[in-house]
Order: C-alpha cells, then sequence, then structure tokens
C-alpha cells in the first residue's frame, strides 16, 4: 500500500504546493496532522484550517496537501487520500470544512488534497493511539521522501 500511495502523492504535488497539518493535540487522535506537522520540513501546522487562508492567497500555491485526522469510517490508523473535492464533506472534523476553506480560496485556485487517517479516539487528554501512530510515521516516511 505504501508505494502506491507514495506514487499518488508524488503525482498530487505538482507546482508550487504546501502542506498545511491541521489537528489538536489535546483530542487524542485529532492531533495526528500536528504530530506529522511538526516533524516535516516546511508544513504548516494549525488547529484550525481557516488560520491559514491569507498564507494561502498570498503564496498562491498550484496544489494544497491537507493533512488531518478524518473519520470516513475506516479501521483505526487507516489512511484516505483523495482530491478534496471528491472527499465526502462529512469527514472534517473541525469547525469549518476543508471543502468550504477551498471555496474560500477560489482566486487562488489550488488543487487541493487531503491525506486522512482514521482516528481511534479523540477523547480529551489522550495522546495518539498506537494504530494512528504507525500510520502517522509511515506517512512521514513516505513524505519525508518527496518533500
Amino acid at each position: 500500500m505504501s508505494e502506491d500511495l507514495k506514487d499518488r502523492i508524488k503525482r498530487a504535488l505538482k507546482g508550487k504546493y504546501m502542506v498545511v497539518c491541521i489537528g489538536n493535540e489535546l483530542r487524542g487522535d485529532d492531533g495526528v496532522g500536528i504530530y506529522i506537522g511538526r516533524r516535516l520540513k516546511n508544513a504548516i501546522t494549525t488547529e484550525f484550517p481557516e488560520d491559514c487562508i491569507h498564507r494561502i492567497r498570498d503564496e498562491k500555491p498550484d496544489t494544497i496537501l491537507f493533512i488531518d485526522a478524518v473519520d470516513f469510517g475506516g479501521e483505526p490508523g487507516s489512511v484516505i487520500f483523495s482530491e478534496l473535492r471528491e472527499a465526502p464533506s462529512a469527514i472534517s472534523t473541525h469547525r469549518l470544512p476543508l471543502s468550504l476553506l477551498i471555496e474560500l480560496l477560489e482566486e487562488v485556485k489550488p488543487k487541493a488534497y487531503i491525506l486522512g487517517i482514521q482516528p481511534k479516539s479523540m477523547n480529551l487528554g489522550e495522546g495518539l493511539s498506537s494504530e494512528v501512530r504507525k500510520s502517522a510515521d509511515m506517512l512521514l516516511s513516505i513524505l519525508r521522501l518527496l518533500m
């Protein structure tokens, strides 16, 4: 799976790209985006996706890769990679759905992707579950090769 995923991410990261890692470390597996973002060079880390609108508008990337915990009904630690416009709108765990964020950025018109990990638990005060940490570390090894 990781070779296919690596190839798909590599094809997606065309032109000038930004990696936006989203999450809340206080809510268990919801912190996976921040966990990945702090370990990647040049990634933007934020709790709320709307916090990076101005930076995206200023930098005008061709492609944005959002990394987050997303509830898509999979097994804990499973990974989804999709164009954001093709991803189900219900997967966002944040107050502003990522699809709405892209609509707000229409003048930039970036190609946007979601790289998400199915959380096991988003209970307050818990750290990352072993399943989610294992997937996050696998994604980090892939992303480090590509960035």
